[in-house]
């Protein structure tokens, strides 16, 4: 009997890459400032906004615990966008859709990525996607992080560094604010955002993840002459699409929501929200 079982444990655990387990404790963040004009509270994962991001393999069986800590009696959910979850949409966060939103003061176990549940011939995923808070609006107060994952078997294409692109508007006021005293009140439009934020992460395969200091004006790509540099861009706003280009370099489209893509020069590219 206990030679049966340690084989079935043996083959369950041979197919997946590492195991990665995260907890994290989400709730309000205070005095956040990232555009520099007006403090006020956001909400962060671990204490932290920005959240620092997510990096994995795409043969790695992830799962995060993931714990409300707001102390104001509000429910929350955490969303895997763009993610498959093969016979387990439960781990989804979808709140009142796909599962229960999580109480205050509560945890919820959720298998992110390579559920042993889904199966061994569920489709691998690999590329660039985001996590983020699936109650109300709690993603645009700032429950939100980059999701990366990079492709076991080696990248599509060669590159010399990695780093993630975040855009967002921002809005000085808290979305429930918003629903409230703006968007009932304006048609069914949401207001015009106070600004618009833009930072970087650097997500290369293999290092520690973490965003970079600066936003904006003050956000810096440490750049070197002669090296390729993947950027991935993630539009995380309620209702903008932005443009992007960078003055005096060449850029090429290498992935699109998840799937490798044949090299297609750019000047710019527009990106919409997701």
């Amino acid at each position: 009997m206990w030679a049966a079982s340690a084989l079935v444990l043996l083959l369950a655990t041979t197919a997946f890459g590492a195991e990665i387990g995260k907890q994290w404790s989400v709730g309000w963040v205070d005095n956040v400032n990232p555009d520099g004009k007006f403090p006020r509270r956001a909400i962060g994962i671990n204490g932290k906004f920005p959240a620092d991001p997510l990096i994995v393999n795409s043969d790695d069986f992830v799962h995060i615990n993931f714990t409300n800590k707001f102390g104001d009696g509000r429910p929350s959910t955490l969303h895997g966008h763009g993610l498959f979850f093969t016979n387990v949409n439960y781990y989804d966060g979808a709140a009142s859709v796909t599962q229960c939103p999580v109480p205050d003061g509560y945890s919820f176990y959720q298998e992110i990525l390579n559920s042993p549940k889904s199966g061994e011939k569920s489709p691998k995923q690999w590329g660039t996607y985001w996590l983020h808070g699936h109650y109300k609006g709690q993603y645009i107060d700032g429950l939100r992080t980059p999701f990366i994952i990079h492709r076991s078997e080696g990248e599509a294409y060669d590159y010399d560094d990695d780093y993630t692109v975040v855009m967002a508007d921002w809005y000085h006021h808290q979305h429930g604010y918003i629903m409230r005293h703006d968007y009932m009140t304006n048609g069914g439009d949401y207001q015009t955002p106070d600004s618009g934020l833009l930072y970087f992460a650097h997500t290369k395969a293999n290092h520690t993840a973490k965003t970079l200091k600066g936003i904006n004006e003050n956000a810096t790509l440490p750049f070197e002459p002669g090296k390729t540099y993947r950027l991935r861009l993630i539009n995380m706003s309620a209702a903008s699409v932005f443009d992007f280009w960078l003055e005096g370099h060449d850029m090429e489209v290498i992935e699109v929501d998840g799937v490798d893509v044949e090299r297609y020069p750019i000047e710019s590219v527009q990106v919409a929200i997701g």
